[in-house]
């Protein structure tokens, strides 16, 4: 029988022949079914341009990990009739600034410079300080002056740390984000 089409996949290859797919590792069958037994690929798409499969047939599903996408495109020409479907799901955000079901955030910090990341990142995803900021350590007078002339009013804040304690800022929305954003 003569192999029509192989790739690379996590488990180890994934090859395609006049009758059979299968998944094979150092030799060994992982899984493997007559091709025209096949009912349906599901995919989703993964990091560095590769996609996960789950492959549908009359004997069993398998899935396969980390296939490359251009990959993924010619496997697929050689299953003529197989329905190809993309499985879309809701990825928990990177960052609690990218949320948009959030309408407050409470963070504590270790140092100044991730204080200040997340302050100026928050900002830009409309979010912003509310009150004042809860310290424990010491506060610096000519950073206050020096952070209210470079960044305004949240600038005064981030540059009131010091020290080596840690500070808790409890981020809002703001109320331009909220207008655009109306709840159902």
């Amino acid at each position: 029988m003569s192999l029509l089409f192989k790739t690379t996949c996590r488990q180890g290859e994934i090859k395609i022949t006049e009758i059979t797919i299968g998944v094979f590792s150092f030799g060994q069958t992982l899984w493997q079914a007559p091709w025209t037994t096949i009912t349906g690929i599901e995919y989703q798409s993964g990091p560095m341009q590769t996609v996960t499969l789950a492959i549908h047939s009359t004997q069993g599903d398998y899935t396969v990990n980390m296939i490359l996408r251009r990959q993924f495109d010619e496997l697929c020409t050689h299953l003529p009739g197989v329905i190809v479907t993309e499985t879309v799901t809701s990825l928990k955000p990177r960052f609690w600034y990218h949320d948009e079901t959030k309408l407050t955030h409470i963070e504590t910090y270790e140092t100044e410079k991730d204080v200040q990341r997340d302050v100026e990142s928050a900002y830009q995803h409309g979010w912003q300080i509310q009150g004042q900021i809860a310290q424990v350590g010491q506060i610096s007078g000519s950073k206050i002056i020096a952070g209210a002339i470079l960044a305004g009013p949240v600038g005064a804040m981030i540059g009131a740390i010091r020290g080596k304690g840690k500070i808790t800022i409890t981020f809002v929305r703001s109320s331009e984000w909220i207008a655009q954003h109306p709840r159902p």
